[in-house]
């Protein structure tokens, strides 16, 4: 299937489980794919991983929590990005253990950070 041919797919938390299958998904189907990601080598090294499968990918590395590492990644993509950006995965998600009542405030606006606003 070629339904994503000649377009960009963006995978935020693209680097591992759900989030990676889903770009490998895309990328079968003819998207370049974007993965985004915190940990720069498992971004590389899950971008290194589709192009072993002959799918287009690229590694972007930001915290999905902070805006200006978002517009910098998103500078990245609109200059290496093969194709178009056509469509967005919004995987990343955090959960630390505990409840809203027992977690640390750093850790709630973590939370909130990545699962919300990011």
């Amino acid at each position: 299937m070629d339904d994503f041919a000649g377009r960009t797919v963006l995978v935020t938390g693209g680097a591992t489980g759900l989030g990676f299958a889903a770009a490998r998904l895309a990328g079968q189907r003819g998207a370049a794919v974007a993965l985004l990601g915190h940990v720069a080598g498992e971004v590389e090294a899950a971008a290194e991983a589709l192009r072993g499968e002959d799918l287009s990918a690229l590694a972007l590395v930001a915290d999905i929590a902070d805006p200006a590492a978002v517009e910098a990644a998103f500078a990245k993509l609109d200059a290496e990005a093969p194709a178009p950006l056509y469509g967005l995965v919004c995987n990343a998600a955090i959960q630390p253990y505990g409840t809203v009542e027992t977690m640390p405030p750093h850790e709630w606006d973590a939370v909130l950070g990545v699962n919300l606003r990011g």
